[in-house]
């Protein structure tokens, strides 16, 4: 499996780079996020009033999508480097336990994401990004690369991605 992780300087940028790519077809389960708790809640249009959801004709209750629905009621964890921040999908989970002491203990996001591979400038500029508001996403891709959906990023400029590769997770 190849990972895409990117980084964003704003939760709206990085949620309009979300609807881009699961546009192009790529799975919203296969998007993790990381964002700080105080932006997610303050950003995200899901909470006990609002929900961000599709305009259709359908009954019932609306249905979260995109980035909201993402990060929408997922547990905190607090990091020394990025302090408390939501970790949304299995990839983010992992690198927010290990940089919060809890498992290996690397103790930082920084040092977490440099261990999964992503390089170490730019593992520190992910987690600067993250500390100062932004989000970082990272695209599962678990089979071919999907181009498009690496295209539809471009016009979000996001900051410095980097591409890694988990082992074993092709099995």
């Amino acid at each position: 499996m190849e990972t895409y992780v990117v980084a964003f300087d704003t939760y709206a940028e990085a949620r309009e780079a979300v609807d881009a790519v699961t546009a192009q077809g790529f799975p919203e389960d296969a998007i993790n996020a990381i964002v700080q708790k105080s932006i997610a809640k303050s950003s995200a249009e899901v909470n006990g009033k609002t929900i961000r959801a599709e305009k259709s004709d359908a009954h019932g209750d609306p249905q979260a999508h995109g980035l909201d629905a993402i990060v929408a009621g997922k547990d905190t964890v607090v990091t020394e480097d990025a302090g408390e921040i939501v970790p949304a999908g299995e990839v983010a989970r992992i690198l927010a336990k290990a940089a919060s002491g809890a498992s290996r203990g690397v103790g930082t996001l920084e040092a977490s994401l440099a261990e999964s591979g992503v390089p170490r400038t730019l593992a520190h500029n992910h987690a600067a990004r993250l500390a100062a508001g932004g989000v970082v996403l990272m695209l599962l891709f678990r089979d071919d690369c999907n181009r498009r959906a690496l295209m539809a990023l471009d016009p979000y400029h996001p900051r410095d991605g980097a591409r890694t590769r988990r082992r074993g997770a092709d099995r």
